[in-house]
């Protein structure tokens, strides 16, 4: 082997190391947000507060169908998100809304009659559907 073989051999050794304690360095510098309260409150911030960031986290959401399964599941947030008076603002700023609840509405009764026995039984009652 000649020098120049060697020192070829050296430098790629020594290129694959840096390159692995770099990519093991970025690893160990993510950001645990589910055990780092200050770090959490930092990201969720920065969310709420930038507009774009905001509408690329909602769609990332809307993609993943196991968190977007999650979060029409918690019961807390649905019944805020869908409480009259969020319901009326948007309805109130996204024209259209109307028609696609209602269409959605009428897609589900024809696919399921429990529900649509359930919703007929509540319009006669007057009961409205967070009560039983």
């Amino acid at each position: 082997m000649n020098l120049n073989s060697t020192k070829k051999t050296l430098s790629l050794i020594v290129s694959t190391i840096v390159v692995f304690s770099v990519g093991c360095n970025q690893r160990s510098q993510e950001i645990d947000l589910a055990n780092n309260e200050s770090h959490k409150h930092q990201a969720f911030t920065q969310i709420l507060n930038d507009p774009q960031l905001q509408k690329e986290f909602m769609g990332q959401l809307m993609v993943n169908e196991e968190a977007k399964k999650r979060m029409m599941r918690d019961r807390d947030f649905t019944g805020e998100l869908f409480s009259s008076e969020n319901m009326n603002y948007m309805w109130d700023n996204n024209p259209g809304m109307d028609t696609t609840v209602i269409d959605n509405v009428t897609t589900r009764m024809h696919a399921d009659t429990a529900f649509m026995k359930n919703f007929d039984s509540r319009m006669e009652r007057g009961t409205p559907s967070n009560t039983p």
